[in-house]
């Protein structure tokens, strides 16, 4: 995420921003959603801040992500 992404959500005056996993395909920021970890927007926040909070989030979130995606990679039958 970035300073001008959460910028842009203060902005719009929106609750929650966060990061989002998602399969990458020909649309920037479209694909399937692997994941989404909602950080609060404070009343305090600025762009560096929430962005600050949202890459934080990100971090455990990745992790998460991978290891659910690789497992369903290794168990297809199960996920059909």
């Amino acid at each position: 995420m970035n300073e001008l992404t959460q910028q842009a959500v203060l902005d719009a005056g929106v609750m929650y921003s966060g990061p989002t996993i998602h399969i990458v395909d020909e649309e920037y920021d479209h694909g399937s959603t692997l994941g989404h970890w909602p950080v609060k927007v404070r009343p305090d926040d600025t762009a560096v801040s929430l962005n600050d909070r949202c890459n934080q989030a990100g971090k455990p979130l990745y992790v998460a992500v991978l290891r659910d995606y690789i497992y369903r990679l290794e168990h297809p039958d199960v996920f059909a």
